[in-house]
């Protein structure tokens, strides 16, 4: 099992020119949270936003991806991300699951959804919307929830029926500037190197902390982690 926490800031080389190309700043899933289809990947000099799709991806490691070569990145990606990383998950009733924190996936494959109070495999998701995800049921299986603390939290209740809604995707260009960054809000405390804390969770992102996370090889996190 892989976490995509443990991806993000990983650097992309290409083995035909033995360049780093770039870094990874964010993951795409399909509409309905299953599958990763691939990973955008930012050049930290021109701060260009290139697609590399899983079927690119020749191998991974604890620092790396490998692709073949530098034209296996691709400039048009798709406009619908689908990032859940900070959505909050809530049943039929509205009962606050938590707020994701990270996704497991085994070659590609979404296998559990990791909040700040729960974990539960991508089975029970009935809908990753563009807002918040919901909490669903499959007919075949009760449904498990590891909750993280031993609060007393209320019975878990969901819906019987799953609705996919299917939207237009659109190709566009992306240019991760850093103006676009500033004003927004964490959703996750960021560290940097030895430990050093960079920016707390619903902190607004300044110019001091752009600076800080360049500084120290943080800024893809950064983004990553802004909303």
């Amino acid at each position: 099992m892989e976490r995509i926490s443990k991806e993000i800031s990983k650097k992309v080389i290409s083995i035909g020119s033995g360049n780093i190309v770039g870094y990874v700043l964010n993951v795409l899933f399909d509409e309905e949270l299953k599958h990763i289809e691939g990973y955008m990947v930012v050049d930290d000099e021109s701060e260009e936003v290139f697609l590399l799709s899983c079927q690119k991806i020749k191998s991974k490691s604890e620092e790396c991806f490998m692709m073949d070569n530098d034209d296996d990145l691709e400039i048009y990606i798709s406009s619908v991300f689908n990032n859940p990383i900070g959505k909050v998950v809530y049943d039929k009733n509205g009962l606050n699951l938590g707020k994701v924190i990270d996704i497991e996936h085994e070659r590609y494959c979404v296998k559990k959804i990791i909040t700040t109070k729960c974990e539960f495999p991508s089975i029970y998701l009935q809908k990753a919307g563009n807002d918040c995800l919901i909490f669903g049921k499959n007919k075949k299986k009760k449904p498990k929830v590891l909750f993280k603390s031993k609060a007393n939290l209320p019975k878990v209740y969901i819906e019987e029926k799953q609705v996919v809604q299917k939207t237009k995707e659109y190709p566009i260009r992306l240019i991760a500037q850093s103006e676009n960054l500033l004003g927004k809000r964490i959703s996750h405390d960021i560290f940097g190197l030895n430990n050093e804390l960079i920016a707390r969770e619903n902190e607004v992102v300044t110019k001091a902390i752009i600076q800080k996370a360049k500084k120290h090889n943080r800024y893809n996190l950064l983004m990553f982690y802004v909303r």
